[in-house]
């Protein structure tokens, strides 16, 4: 008898499991897994790098300018190219 009302109870709560835990294909997994935004400020390297790029572009300008009359250093966000709009890129920088 215990056994059937451990079956009956453990029915009971997976057969309300798809209303707390949405089920997701294996495609859309792999979709969210790909196109989900991802935070990466927890990487150290990642971090590091946001906290030197401030430091390092005007050092980069300087040591530039010494070569050439005038550098200008753009800042970008994410550039797309027109023949292949499903490859895009975030750079820190345009010169």
């Amino acid at each position: 008898m215990e056994l059937l009302d451990l079956q009956s109870s453990c029915s009971q709560i997976f057969s309300r499991l798809h209303q707390v835990f949405p089920y997701l294909s294996p495609q859309e997994m792999a979709e969210l897994d790909i196109f989900w935004p991802k935070n990466l400020s927890k990487v150290s390297s990642i971090r590091r790098g946001r906290r030197q790029e401030t430091i390092s572009r005007p050092i980069y300008c300087r040591k530039k300018q010494k070569n050439r009359k005038q550098i200008i250093v753009y800042d970008t966000g994410l550039v797309v190219n027109s023949s292949f709009p499903h490859l895009e890129a975030s750079s820190d920088s345009k010169v």
